[in-house]
């Protein structure tokens, strides 16, 4: 087992847990905003974004639980994701793709990846900093 860790620190107490990375799928590359919701439970790409990356999807379609599609089902394209200066590689992801006028962000992290992980939000109030902390074992994604 190969650990791999990425952590952030941002001042004061934070509404939204933000952070950027680097996204590649079907010959493209983009850096990307990611946004981190416990309560999504799948990891999802914007609409926008898939299109500019001309993303094909696979002909799945997967239930989605997220910021605005309860209900429904999203289209699926593969994909792989890279954290902190390629600190975290991640491949293999299923992105439902998601047009959430409300995301705020080209890519939504969602339980199905969060729970293969250990995940720490905290606040520091001696610093008044929010501390993140993300483990990954990249092996089991394939």
């Amino acid at each position: 087992m190969s650990m791999k860790e990425y952590n952030k620190t941002f001042p004061g107490v934070i509404d939204e847990l933000i952070t950027e990375g680097i996204f590649y799928a079907q010959g493209q590359r983009a850096d990307v905003s990611i946004y981190w919701d416990t309560g999504s439970q799948t990891t999802c790409i914007s609409k926008r974004l898939a299109e500019k990356l001309d993303l094909k999807y696979t002909g799945q379609k997967v239930p989605v639980a997220s910021i605005d599609k309860d209900g429904k089902f999203g289209d699926i394209v593969i994909g792989n994701l890279s954290l902190g200066d390629n600190a975290i590689n991640i491949h293999g992801v299923q992105f439902c793709v998601l047009d959430a006028k409300k995301l705020g962000a080209d890519i939504l992290i969602g339980i199905d990846i969060i729970a293969l992980s250990t995940f720490h939000l905290k606040y520091i109030r001696e610093y008044n900093a929010t501390l993140f902390h993300f483990e990954f074992d990249p092996s089991i994604m394939g």
